[in-house]
């Protein structure tokens, strides 16, 4: 497996991270992306999670799903509202130091109509990404409009390329899932571990074999014997099988279902790697657990 040294010191100092999750992606990337969301919310952080394309509605039992948007914003709070000129002639601000609440004050000019509470909408807007891992891209022009917006931001970022075949690299880290015989999720689970990050609870635990059980046809296709452990320690950290996941009907389908742009279609499917070893975890004092 990939050495995840760098990541692990990027980490340490990192308060947001991004995970981007290529439309021609399949359900195992969901699945792993949300979980990683999900466990480095448990140690403080801000995760955001997005993907272009609306999720499928097959994947409506992973959990953390909702928070998968399409699109990115984690820094700057916009207010937005209708109105007509003589509505808005000053905008003033005032900080209630006894509620500590801050308050934006809006004036309409003189005799003008007061603005509609009912009308206004919030939102966020701007990227801060210190860590920003991608799931299934070739190339950070495949991030389209995400890219064009936040290229500084994202350029300046610790950032993970996660594919399942060899490429020309691109991000600071890349793992080549092939090599290693691992599906996204999987993948994520022995990070997870090897980041020390906190023991995965019910729901990390739960999507991550998900998306083994996907990736490998309802663990039919499993190819090396340690996916079992794998499997075993996730259902002793809480996960769930689910027999009845609607996903499972839907091998191979990329969230946006089409062959049109410049999207490719990843191989879900987890091919064998005769020389793979299980990768090596590292415990406390960076000594490897066996």
């Amino acid at each position: 497996m990939t050495d995840l040294t760098a990541l692990s010191t990027a980490l340490q100092k990192a308060k947001n991270v991004v995970c981007f999750i290529h439309p021609q992606a399949t359900y195992d990337a969901v699945a792993a992306a949300t979980a990683f969301s999900l466990a480095l919310e448990k140690t403080g952080r801000q995760v955001v999670v997005a993907c272009e394309a609306p999720m499928r509605p097959e994947y409506t039992e992973l959990n953390a799903l909702n928070e998968v948007q399409q699109e990115v914003g984690n820094r700057d709070l916009v207010i937005s509202f209708d109105y007509s000129e003589e509505q808005v002639d000053k905008v003033n601000y005032n900080v209630d130091e006894t509620s500590k609440r801050f308050e934006l004050i809006i004036s309409p000019q003189k005799g003008g109509q007061t603005l509609d509470p009912k009308s206004v909408q919030f939102r966020q807007a701007g990227l801060s990404a210190d860590i920003v891992v991608l799931f299934g891209f070739h190339s950070f022009d495949e991030l389209g409009q995400y890219y064009k917006d936040e290229q500084y931001t994202i350029d300046s970022a610790f950032t993970v390329a996660l594919t399942q075949g060899k490429i020309s690299p691109f991000a600071k880290l890349h793992a080549t899932l092939q090599s290693d015989g691992l599906s996204y999720s999987e993948w994520v689970y022995y990070a997870l571990r090897q980041l020390q990050v906190n023991e995965l609870d019910a729901a990390a635990s739960t999507n991550i074999l998900s998306g083994i059980e996907y990736a490998t046809n309802r663990l039919q296709e499993v190819r090396n014997p340690r996916t079992f452990e794998t499997v075993a320690h996730l259902m002793r950290s809480g996960a769930q099988r689910m027999p009845n996941n609607p996903a499972l009907d839907h091998l191979g389908t990329p969230i946006r279902d089409n062959a049109n742009g410049n999207a490719f279609a990843e191989q879900n499917s987890v091919p064998q790697s005769g020389g793979w070893q299980a990768p090596q975890m590292m415990g406390p004092n960076g000594l490897n657990n066996s």
